[in-house]
């Protein structure tokens, strides 16, 4: 068998599809199409970030202007280290664009996998009636709905969120999300129920609770994508390019090489993301 070395994206596409479809880089970039501001959840306006470190500045996206649009269930397709975590950092405004504009024009979510809002030194009742307050919840049916959605008794409600087993602080965290009735849900990776230790009936409902919204859900891989995905991105070489054709997205991220200075690091598990340091910002 001949060996071919793949250089480009024609190329890359040429290998895994044969040479019946023609697109570039350039095709896409004519190819985006434009989404008025007022009908966008958020927007990246002629944006440009550099991770700045102690001896250099490293460019993670140059003038990137997009939508998000409303009505839409989003998936962002990119390689490990291609900049998606910056991109979900900059939507929740946790860091500024060294230029351009961010725009938030709805209500969007933290990364549903996250705990780190919880007050961990604090009872678990105590957080309740703080997030019920900030969400406007009644205090009684949210600290029921906690009590019940995470297995917990008299006892442990009282006790530090810290010493809850780590699927029950899950479970905590992922009740209070889907309270927020939030505009759009942002996801870093796959829902993995058994994260929750939930059951078949209860994962179901819980998928649907989170897939039911608006979302933009960043993933590694073409397998990970939602079932009810209708707009796709790539994410690559710092651009971000858009196709109504879930499908056709999926076949040429499938198909292109790992963008020089892309180090393939493993997709990241549920163990890692209770570590994740707030003040690190992870390409």
């Amino acid at each position: 068998m001949n060996e071919t070395t793949v250089v480009s994206l024609q190329e890359a596409l040429d290998a895994r599809t044969g040479p019946t479809q023609s697109v570039s880089l350039d095709d896409l970039r004519r190819r985006q199409s434009t989404i008025p501001l007022d009908r966008c959840h958020a927007a990246f306006v002629d944006m440009s970030f550099e991770l700045k470190l102690k001896t250099q500045h490293i460019p993670v996206f140059q003038k990137l202007s997009v939508a998000f649009p409303r009505g839409r269930k989003m998936a962002v397709l990119a390689h490990a280290g291609a900049g998606s975590d910056t991109m979900l950092e900059l939507l929740q405004q946790r860091v500024a664009p060294t230029r351009g504009h961010v725009l938030i024009r709805s209500r969007i979510s933290w990364p549903s996998h996250s705990i780190q809002f919880l007050e961990q030194r604090l009872s678990v009742k105590d957080n309740v009636v703080f997030l019920a307050a900030v969400i406007g919840l009644p205090q009684q049916d949210f600290l029921a709905a906690v009590t019940n959605f995470c297995q917990l008794t008299a006892k442990t409600m009282r006790e530090p969120v810290r010493n809850l087993p780590i699927w029950a602080r899950r479970r905590f965290a992922f009740l209070t999300l889907v309270s927020c009735n939030f505009d759009c849900h942002l996801l870093a990776q796959p829902f993995r129920p058994n994260s929750m230790n939930l059951q078949a009936d209860e994962a179901a409902h819980a998928e649907a609770l989170l897939f039911g919204r608006d979302y933009l859900i960043t993933i590694e891989h073409t397998r990970q994508i939602p079932a009810n995905c209708d707009l796709a991105y790539i994410l690559y070489n710092g651009w971000l390019y858009g196709f109504d054709d879930v499908g056709e997205a999926a076949a040429i991220f499938d198909g292109l090489p790992i963008p020089e200075g892309v180090s393939a690091r493993p997709q990241r598990t549920e163990e890692d993301d209770d570590d994740d340091d707030p003040g690190e910002t992870i390409l």
